[in-house]
């Protein structure tokens, strides 16, 4: 007898007959060779199912002699590896601001319930701990959902963020997509070089020169001043980015000039300073040309 569920039951004769194993009624379960094979040696009795499949989890077997209504039962129990692990979110790679919290969710499905565990690569490659692990059933089997909470800093720009599945059909882990952060922050500044005030003679090269440190994507730097043809030049070193503004001074010519930084949408501008042309050939009463 093979029992599927709490309602429904087969009863199948087994036996010897004019001298072949044969199976009572003909069209039982047991008819389907495609799925079953059945054997009466030596006074043995063997059912052989060919192809497990998931439904016939928890499916129990007894074998008794015709004159008894029970006997030996066996219990079928289906393990269904872990195929696949989806990860979410779903974007390869992802802008986030830092020191807030980052969710990640993993999900397996199989039986008996996954393990997941977290990782991340930095210089080298670490688990994570700091994570949430629930499991469902859905059409028998068990859907592990773990929640990752991962607070990136700076100096983790570019670590790679992934999870792994397996419970023990599985021979080895399985691995999902990985996630690359890249990491949002500030940047340190800007500041103008000269102060807030800048003297410069008449005729000469005057210049002025904005920087700005770090900073995560790469900031911009502008200057509005009102000067005759200015040259703009910029330098790049160790993460600090100069934004340079020469002109050769002319009489006359005395303005505030200010730098602005650009990054994540936002716009910082710094204290302007005053750039005043000194007269090139000064007389004891002249202090700034006019």
């Amino acid at each position: 007898m093979v029992t599927v569920n709490a309602t429904t039951s087969y009863t199948v004769a087994m036996g010897i007959h004019n001298g072949q194993c044969a199976i009572s009624p003909s069209t039982s379960i047991l008819s389907d060779t495609s799925k079953y094979f059945y054997d009466c040696k030596r006074s043995v009795y063997t059912v052989t199912v060919k192809n497990v499949q998931r439904d016939e989890h928890n499916h129990k077997w007894s074998c008794f002699p015709g004159n008894q209504v029970s006997g030996p039962t066996s219990t079928i129990h289906v393990q269904f590896p872990v195929a696949s692990v989806s990860i979410a979110p779903t974007q390869s790679r992802m802008d986030v601001m830092e020191n807030t919290v980052v969710l990640f969710r993993c999900r397996a499905t199989a039986h008996p319930d996954a393990s997941v565990t977290w990782y991340k690569v930095e210089s080298e490659e670490t688990s994570l701990i700091n994570h949430n692990t629930t499991t469902n059933t859905d059409d028998g089997l068990s859907v592990t959902t773990s929640i990752l909470s991962f607070v990136p800093t700076r100096q983790q720009h570019g670590v790679q963020i992934f999870c792994k599945a397996r419970n023990a059909a599985n021979k080895k882990s399985v691995v999902s997509s990985r996630k690359i952060l890249n990491v949002l922050y500030k940047a340190s500044g800007p500041v103008i070089t000269q102060g807030n005030e800048y003297q410069v003679t008449e005729g000469s090269q005057g210049q002025l020169s904005c920087t700005i440190k770090g900073g995560y994507p790469t900031p911009t730097l502008s200057w509005n001043c009102n000067i005759l043809s200015p040259t703009l030049s910029d330098t790049s070193n160790n993460g600090v980015i100069t934004k340079n503004l020469t002109w050769i001074a002319v009489r006359g010519f005395n303005v505030k000039c200010s730098c602005t930084s650009q990054q994540l949408g936002f716009s910082d501008t710094v204290l302007s300073v005053d750039v005043m042309v000194s007269c090139k050939y000064l007389m004891q009463y002249c202090i700034l040309c006019i």
